[in-house]
């Protein structure tokens, strides 16, 4: 499947890390990840192919690259080993044809049974297409070793948010209610399905999505996509954006709720200098040097080894306000999945979407929600957190 983030990989020789501009944690992590990445290889494989290059995985835009914590490597029959930092969790290549196809005969056969008490002619299954593609590769990862047994990968598998399920059907008149209702079945049988993307979609508007020529820009990439059916998520729940502000655009990701206007909405709640200080203050509280790392090593913040950032905003800094039947079911958080018009919210290839935690614990910097025109970012609200758009600079330690 085309992706509009593509992965640079940051070749990173041993005796030139340093000159990739890591810090000495960075790599001593990279290094670590290496001999794990090896051992995870040789373990699960038996194999002594020997290992050509590793590094930090970099998603770009167009000339633009950012380092992502991923890290990959890549050994000499081909095969790569993927470090997904969000799950902690290690996956390969190996295997990757063999289970998604084992995969899609599964999900065949299932729905196969699982369809046959409903309306006859109301659908045809022609097609199912499964894929877990880290970023930039072609090839599906997994990290269960595959015996034959495709039920005991379904059962141990931890399959990522990035996860992609297709359902290709000869569309009908009832295009949403089948799309629902096979969504549905499926995700009752098989639970771990429950964070895979799931799409039923006409085979056109699957060869269109594959080839990239419904991902406009602005408005009507959004259109596009409800259009095309492309759900991010579950069954029992329409894809529906609601406009949050000029760029922003909103739609739920709880079960049976679809947003309508005004349910969430933006306001107005304090400058770059007050959210500056709040930064700050927290670094300020902090020890030159805690107790706990009197011994040389690392175990709580002090001003020895954190450093804060500095915001420049690009947008107001905003919280979120909910509406009375959001609180009255979730109460104070609510699940979404986010899309961003950089353009439309006047923000260059080098701004992202930050967050800052207003928890009441210490925090010195922003968290990124990183976007992209083509997939959708999860989030979950709530009416505490700051929000805005621009960018941060990390400060020298005083």
């Amino acid at each position: 499947m085309k992706k509009s983030k593509i992965l640079l990989l940051l070749f990173c020789a041993v005796g030139l890390l340093t000159g990739c501009g890591l810090s000495k944690q960075e790599q001593d992590a990279l290094e670590d990840f290496s001999k794990e990445a090896k051992k995870y290889y040789e373990e699960k494989y038996e194999s002594n192919a020997s290992l050509e290059r590793y590094g930090y995985a970099m998603l770009t835009d167009s000339l633009f690259s950012s380092r992502t914590e991923d890290m990959y490597a890549e050994f000499s029959d081909g095969v790569t080993v993927y470090y997904d930092a969000d799950r902690e969790y290690l996956l390969d290549s190996g295997q990757g044809e063999e289970v998604s196809e084992a995969l899609e005969e599964a999900f065949s056969e299932r729905l196969e049974e699982l369809t046959q008490g409903m309306e006859e002619g109301s659908f045809v299954i022609e097609d199912v297409r499964f894929s877990i593609h880290a970023e930039g590769y072609e090839e599906d990862f997994y990290h269960t070793y595959y015996k034959g047994d495709i039920e005991k990968v379904i059962e141990r598998e931890n399959i990522p948010l990035w996860a992609n399920l297709f359902l290709i059907c000869e569309r009908e008149d009832n295009w949403q209610e089948t799309r629902l209702a096979l969504e549905q079945l499926l995700r009752e049988d098989f639970p771990a399905l429950d964070n895979v993307r799931l799409a039923v979609m006409s085979r056109s508007c699957y060869a269109s999505y594959t080839a990239g020529t419904n991902r406009h820009p602005g408005i009507d990439m959004l259109e596009c996509y409800a259009e095309y059916e492309i759900a991010e998520e579950t069954a029992c729940y329409m894809q529906h954006y609601i406009k949050l502000a000029e760029g922003i655009y909103a739609t739920s990701k709880e079960k049976n709720f679809i947003l309508e206007e005004g349910d969430i909405t933006l306001r107005e709640a304090i400058s770059q200098d007050e959210l500056n200080e709040m930064i700050y203050e927290h670094y300020d509280s902090l020890p030159d040097v805690a107790e706990e790392n009197k011994g040389g090593s690392y175990h709580a913040h002090d001003k020895e080894h954190v450093t804060y950032y500095e915001v420049t905003a690009d947008t107001p800094i905003w919280q979120i306000r909910f509406s009375e039947r959001i609180k009255e079911h979730f109460g104070e958080e609510f699940n979404v999945y986010l899309r961003f018009v950089p353009e439309e919210l006047g923000l260059g290839w080098d701004k992202k979407f930050y967050y800052f935690p207003n928890d009441g614990k210490k925090h010195f910097h922003c968290y990124a929600i990183y976007t992209d025109k083509a997939d959708a970012e999860f989030a979950t609200l709530n009416e505490e957190d700051y929000y805005f758009g621009g960018t941060q600079e990390k400060q020298e330690r005083e």
